[in-house]
């Protein structure tokens, strides 16, 4: 059995394990929905804040989507959802880096995937989940920027 299987024995041997497991599940939930809920925030400020009408588009979008994220769903997903809502915030944030609200964004989007990571390590789902939805929250991102562009003036 694979040293990555949720189901392995040799988890408690591994060191980066047992830094995942000295952090409490409640506080790993609490850092994953906090970074998700600030990073909305942000995106809600970037949308008030610019003048510019895709900044304020792609704002607005990050926020919905993140918020979308925060709604109840079965716990064998809720951890995936996460870490999507979170990464979602994360590359929103590596977009609107230049503006102070988009570095803030970055950095709840990382709380919040760290978090969702946690949490799955601690519900015992295997970490590609996490990885998963870390790249998929890139390609969610990518693809509000191509429909951005093509759909709305600058």
């Amino acid at each position: 059995m694979s040293n990555l299987s949720p189901d392995s024995n040799a988890s408690a041997a591994n060191p980066l394990s047992r830094v995942a497991l000295s952090v409490p599940e409640t506080a790993a939930l609490a850092l994953s929905y906090g970074g998700r809920i600030a990073g909305a925030l942000l995106a809600l400020y970037v949308a008030y804040d610019q003048t510019y009408a895709r900044s304020q588009a792609l704002g607005l979008s990050i926020a919905a989507l993140t918020l979308l994220s925060l709604v109840p769903v079965p716990r064998r997903v809720a951890t995936l959802v996460g870490a999507l809502g979170g990464s979602i915030v994360l590359f929103g944030g590596a977009l609107l880096w230049s503006e102070t609200a988009g570095a803030l964004m970055l950095f709840a989007g990382l709380a919040a995937v760290s978090g969702a990571t946690l949490a799955a390590h601690h519900a015992r789902r295997p970490v590609g989940d996490s990885v998963s939805a870390l790249f998929f929250g890139s390609g969610v991102d990518a693809a509000l920027v191509f429909a951005i562009i093509f759909l709305i003036d600058g």
